[in-house]
């Protein structure tokens, strides 16, 4: 089970709290519980929860210009995987509200495939956020087989 949580959420409970509850629920359940730095920022923050056990983190350096984003996510990654984290970044970014973290529509922008690949190449990620437009269209074919699929459970 993974507890992803943004900076607001670990600057709210404190990093020992959510620790605590992950190692609760870890050893009630007996299935592993991990911790995720959801949209973290501040470097020397992510780099002091890293260093206090959080294994998994997804830096935030989207609004550096590209070359920069790059510098400041390798660095990240160098520093990470010296104690086994894995670190996501992302390209691109979806107009919206997702918690504390807001993007007006007119700065959303897809990601370029071409770019993704430089950019993992360049920067040795673990896995990459991308930046893609999902639109839902229900069609009767779509309920139809929506309602197949419900019922055949």
């Amino acid at each position: 089970m993974i507890l992803a949580a943004k900076p607001a959420t670990y600057s709210y409970a404190g990093i020992q709290y959510l620790i605590s509850i992950c190692e609760t629920a870890a050893s009630i359940h007996y299935f592993p519980f991990a911790l995720h730095l959801d949209h973290h920022k501040n470097i020397s923050d992510i780099q002091t929860k890293i260093e206090a056990g959080i294994r998994s983190i997804m830096i935030d350096a989207l609004y550096h210009p590209f070359e920069e984003n790059i510098d400041i996510v390798s660095k990240m990654v160098v520093f990470s995987h010296k104690y086994n984290a894995s670190v996501e970044a992302e390209l691109g970014r979806l107009g919206g509200q997702e918690d504390d973290l807001i993007v007006d529509n007119k700065d959303s922008a897809f990601t370029d495939p071409n770019a993704a690949k430089e950019y993992v190449e360049r920067t040795g990620i673990d896995s990459l956020a991308v930046a893609k437009l999902c639109i839902l269209i229900f069609t009767p074919n779509f309920i139809f087989l929506s309602k197949r699929v419900n019922t055949s459970y």
